[in-house]
């Protein structure tokens, strides 16, 4: 889905790492994202669009979750959470993992809305 929103097409390979190859028309709009670092779900979209030149972030770096994992019981009161893959941005050619989304412009997650207001509406202003 993150591809999707992006405006990216997806191409991958089994047991290869997924990359995100950009269309020639992906650079044209820019948006403003700001992220909450303790939810890992919107890592993916925010980094992809940082790394084309579509978003500016602003807020906290993100929690740093960037490889599926899967579970395995390995008793009934264990189980081991293996990474099952590893994206890869065909901008920077890395990913999150570890380290987050670094914000372009850092704020704590609470002002983040308030300061990227600005930037916005004078992007949109021209």
């Amino acid at each position: 889905m993150a591809e999707q929103l992006a405006g990216l097409s997806a191409a991958s390979s089994p047991g290869a790492c997924r990359r995100f190859p950009a269309r020639a028309s992906a650079a044209t709009n820019r948006c403003t994202c700001w992220p909450c670092p303790y939810v890992f779900g919107t890592e993916e979209l925010t980094y992809d669009l940082q790394q084309l030149g579509r978003a500016v972030v602003v807020g906290e770096p993100t929690g740093g979750g960037a490889h599926p994992r899967e579970g395995w019981t390995v008793h009934p009161h264990l189980e081991a959470t293996i990474p099952a893959g590893c994206p890869v941005n065909p901008v920077s050619g890395t990913n999150w993992e570890g380290t987050g989304v670094q914000p372009d412009i850092l704020r704590p997650t609470a002002d983040a809305p308030e300061r990227a207001h600005a930037p916005a509406v004078a992007r949109l202003a021209g």
